[in-house]
């Protein structure tokens, strides 16, 4: 699908933010909507049916998360961006957060919008994202190639836990395959923060340490699998088929 066939609705009840989104997406030849507050946004999805919205979270009529709810239920395939502030995370969006397809933080940065609309564009175009967190750069990158080989995708390399959990914020990804023992923040840490934001990722462990241990409480916080270092091709393949697959990506390569 080409950007002049993508539709872009932005709803906030400042002026300047929404006009600056407008201005930003339009000149990249976007069909970029706006809304002024809730109701409006409500309106203006029913009637045109954008593919991506960016909704600001604190609105004077129509509280964000209400907007949210409501345009979920007349699509529930669309693509919602939360704009907001750090603190309002998980205060203001609560259980209704599997509702939000990614967030933005303020101050707004037209980059970050860049990115987490190119995230989106992704998986409407039914694009697996899969990233590789791994501080040994030249094993990552085998990983990343020996997956190449079988699946197309769209592939990241985070090399600390800082910089996994930073992109993972911006981009939520599909699948994670995380190396435990990473500088700064660890594996664990950033598999926690990952489905705190997106509790439907698959997560894989690939791990230098083969213990009981670790197995039991990765199994038990939701990851998929656990594998020891060196591992086996055909079960790392076969795991990432098999979520591909669940998720309705195309997975030959």
């Amino acid at each position: 699908m080409s950007k002049e066939k993508y539709s872009i609705l932005v709803v906030d009840d400042e002026k300047d933010a929404v006009d600056m989104i407008q201005e930003h997406f339009a000149e990249k030849g976007y069909d970029v909507l706006v809304a002024f507050g809730g109701k409006e946004a409500i309106d203006k999805f029913e009637k045109y049916r954008p593919q991506i919205v960016f909704l600001d979270i604190l609105m004077g009529d129509v509280y964000g998360i209400e907007v949210l709810k409501k345009i979920k239920a007349i699509d529930s395939t669309v693509k919602v961006i939360m704009v907001t502030a750090v603190d309002e995370l998980e205060t203001k969006l609560g259980a209704d957060a599997e509702l939000c397809d990614a967030y933005v933080t303020k101050p707004i940065e037209l980059d970050k919008l860049d990115k987490a609309l190119e995230a989106k564009k992704k998986e409407i175009e039914n694009i697996c994202r899969i990233m590789v967190i791994e501080d040994d750069e030249e094993f990552a990158n085998m990983v990343v190639a020996g997956l190449k080989e079988k699946f197309e995708a769209d592939y990241v390399i985070a090399n600390t836990g800082e910089s996994a959990v930073e992109m993972f914020a911006e981009n939520p990804f599909n699948i994670l395959i995380v190396d435990l023992g990473l500088p700064g923040i660890s594996g664990w840490k950033v598999i926690t923060e990952s489905m705190k934001m997106n509790p439907h990722v698959d997560i894989i462990i690939i791990s230098g340490e083969h213990r009981k241990d670790i197995i039991e409480k990765a199994i038990g916080n939701g990851v998929v699998l656990v594998m020891e270092k060196p591992f086996r091709w055909a079960v790392l393949r076969g795991y990432v088929n098999m979520m591909m697959k669940r998720r309705g990506f195309f997975t030959a390569n």
